[in-house]
């Protein structure tokens, strides 16, 4: 293994939010390298070589590695790269990051590519001020001089003066995404400093059933112009199998990669129901409250203070979801096939089919391995299913409809609200489209079970950001 040598790096950004492409290049260096062994204040510092509309933040930053001089040049560019700068620019101007190699251990290094000592660097006040920071007393090997000497004999007339990190300030002023990120869709809101919103949707991102590349891929599909996403300086994700020991690192990476600027949260989807529904706790009894997510699948939880503390766990569309849109689709699905299921239903079921198949008979469809195959095989199978579910609606007065109904949320009620209830709790308050269009169903369901329903939100997502 090869040993390991301490490099100097400057770091730099004169691109609003320029605070905020600090933190992110010292982020990636942490990642990168292992951490940071040592940094210097943040100073404000003139453009060196032109004019422009906003002074530097310059830093110098000490890292330790075994990387060599190429691998970490490799390193630094491809966080430029990220951030949106590209090295082909001519000559000197503004830019969103940029970062040199100001040394690499005591070695001297001259390649058409790489040069260090950094040639130019005792002649530039933005680099030695924070450089003299961090290793006052660290001599320079060509003159002799120590850095503060350096520093102090400097005949550069440009400005270099510490000042306070402005990320913070920065980031309130950026854009935020608020994304509720459905099996089926995720839906997207994005909320600028002046208060203006856009919708955006995508396909469901489940991390059961994708990765941070198809995240990535996903979220550059609906946001692809790098200028509005290097502008964003939050992003707050509410999915299934994002909570606590589940699967939100997926979602994780993958929006970081998509926006490398911002503070990416990713959260349980009961959150960002909890809220929509109670609010931020201060609505919720003493005695606790019940949310429920009825859509693509089913979830329920126990708040405490607003906050859930005890979720009901879900075994999956395959053994349960009761009450979900998988839960009826299934069921609509499996009485098709089996020729049990109401002739005024057929007709949507058959266009639905032949959307996905092709056109064919009733009889040759029911004959098709392919249904099959696509149930077990297929792409997002619970989100397929559930699309069956939407053939209810219109005969939700017919007597099949209303016994499925009564048997989907009475399952529910039995196997998530019930264990709930013992906590304290006996008012559910849900989300989703089919406890929305079915709001009615649902509540016998509850009052069955000695509970009672209420607050019920379609778009838990329009709720929580005030659409």
């Amino acid at each position: 293994m090869a040993s390991e040598v301490y490099v100097y790096l400057s770091i730099g950004s004169n691109i609003f939010p320029r605070g905020v492409y600090l933190a992110t290049i010292r982020k990636a260096l942490r990642e990168r390298f292992g951490g940071i062994v040592k940094e210097s204040s943040i100073y404000e510092t003139t453009p060196w070589g032109f004019e422009a509309d906003l002074p530097f933040l310059n830093q110098v930053v000490l890292v330790r590695t075994s990387k060599s001089p190429v691998e970490v040049l490799r390193e630094v560019q491809d966080i430029e790269r990220g951030l949106g700068r590209h090295r082909d620019e001519g000559g000197y101007s503004s830019r969103t990051a940029d970062i040199d190699i100001l040394l690499y251990g005591e070695e001297r290094i001259s390649t058409p590519e790489l040069q260090v000592p950094h040639p130019h660097m005792l002649e530039r006040r933005f680099v030695l001020a924070p450089l003299a920071e961090v290793d006052g007393e660290g001599v320079s090997a060509s003159s002799g001089k120590s850095w503060r000497e350096l520093l102090e004999a400097c005949t550069d007339k440009g400005e270099a003066r510490r000042t306070e990190d402005p990320a913070g300030q920065e980031r309130a002023m950026m854009t935020s995404v608020v994304a509720d990120g459905g099996a089926t869709t995720a839906k997207w809101v994005s909320v600028d400093a002046t208060g203006t919103k856009c919708r955006y949707t995508s396909r469901g991102m489940n991390p059961l059933y994708v990765d941070a590349d198809g995240v990535e891929r996903e979220v550059r599909n609906i946001f692809g112009d790098e200028y509005f996403r290097l502008g964003v300086g939050r992003v707050s994700f509410y999915g299934a199998a994002c909570g606590e020991n589940q699967r939100g690192d997926v979602l994780l990476e993958g929006l970081q990669r998509v926006f490398p600027l911002a503070e990416v949260q990713v959260d349980s989807d009961m959150v960002m129901a909890a809220i929509a529904t109670w609010g931020h706790g201060a609505e919720v009894p003493h005695g606790g409250g019940i949310v429920a997510i009825l859509g693509t699948g089913s979830n329920a939880c126990y708040l405490d203070r607003g906050k859930p503390v005890y979720v009901t766990p879900s075994v999956g569309f395959l053994f349960g979801d009761e009450g979900s849109g998988a839960w009826f689709g299934k069921r609509i699905v499996r009485d098709w096939l089996y020729s049990a299921l109401p002739k005024s239903l057929e007709e949507g079921v058959r266009t639905m089919l032949v959307k996905d198949f092709g056109e064919s008979s009733l009889e040759e469809m029911r004959g098709m391995a392919s249904i099959v195959e696509r149930a077990y095989h297929g792409v997002h199978p619970s989100a397929w299913f559930s699309g069956f579910a939407k053939v209810m609606e219109p005969h939700r007065g017919e007597e099949y409809v209303s016994r499925l109904l009564a048997e989907g949320f009475g399952e529910f009620a039995r196997f998530f609200l019930q264990p709930l209830k013992e906590k304290g709790g006996d008012e559910v308050r849900a989300v989703g489209s089919v406890a929305w269009y079915y709001r009615d169903a649902l509540g016998a369901a509850c009052e069955r079970v000695g509970m009672r329903l209420g607050k019920v939100v379609k778009d838990p997502l329009g709720e929580v950001v005030g659409w």
